[in-house]
């Protein structure tokens, strides 16, 4: 049996010998050329395919680029919405309206929500303080402040947080005035992290409870808490 080697394989050509036709071997040296030559025949259409492909998305990007960049824009816009709608509930949630029940100097009561004015500390309302060598309900006194301040007018609490007895800390107004720094001012309350001018000026001119002799609440309220 014969083998003749084209493109590092081999071709068969006397295993026909006993074929009548004389032709056989030209016939079989075409038929094994032509089947070598199919290969780059096929990769070449496999490349000319590729790059068709090529141009077409090529031709597409532009368009594909647009329109990533209008879904990104519009995702964009949307959480915006979403932002500023939440804000907006937010806001209208952190303020509260109405009359209000005076707890003591520094607490409120309004719609059945505790509120503690914030940035300040009013003497608690069992506190005595010393004027004249004598006892007084100083914490009473704060509380009637607040209360005849107020009257019987609603007021407007800006809520901010809580604090750690899980009620609403909140600047409250009366109109256009601040009683957190009413009662500062006024001297019924001292400064607990806001209005340090305020009870400065307080002290100086010895009003309210800057008349008297007491103790700061949040050290009254601390040993009174140890005892209980």
């Amino acid at each position: 049996m014969q083998l003749l080697r084209i493109n590092n394989k081999f071709a068969i050509l006397s295993a026909y010998d006993d074929w009548p036709y004389p032709c056989h071997r030209p016939l079989l040296l075409f038929l094994f050329t032509v089947r070598n030559m199919s290969a780059p025949a096929r990769i070449s259409r496999t490349m000319r395919s590729l790059r068709q492909r090529q141009r077409f998305w090529k031709s597409k990007g532009k368009t594909l680029r647009l329109l990533d960049f209008l879904l990104v824009l519009l995702i964009f816009f949307v959480l915006i919405a979403i932002i500023l709608r939440f804000q907006n509930t937010s806001s209208a949630q952190a303020v509260i309206t109405g009359r209000a029940t005076i707890i003591d100097g520094d607490t409120v009561r309004i719609a059945g929500k505790r509120i503690r004015l914030k940035g300040i500390d009013a003497p608690e309302i069992k506190q005595l303080c010393r004027l004249d060598q004598s006892s007084v309900q100083c914490g009473h006194q704060s509380r009637t402040a607040l209360a005849d301040k107020i009257g019987s007018a609603a007021i407007r609490c800006e809520i901010s947080g809580t604090d750690k007895y899980e009620r609403a800390l909140g600047t409250c107004f009366l109109g256009t005035v601040d009683l957190n720094k009413w009662m500062v001012e006024q001297g019924w309350a001292v400064s607990y992290g806001a209005y340090q001018t305020e009870e400065q000026e307080a002290r100086k001119n010895r009003r309210g409870i800057w008349a008297s002799t007491f103790e700061a609440p949040r050290n009254w309220r601390r040993q009174h808490e140890r005892r209980s």
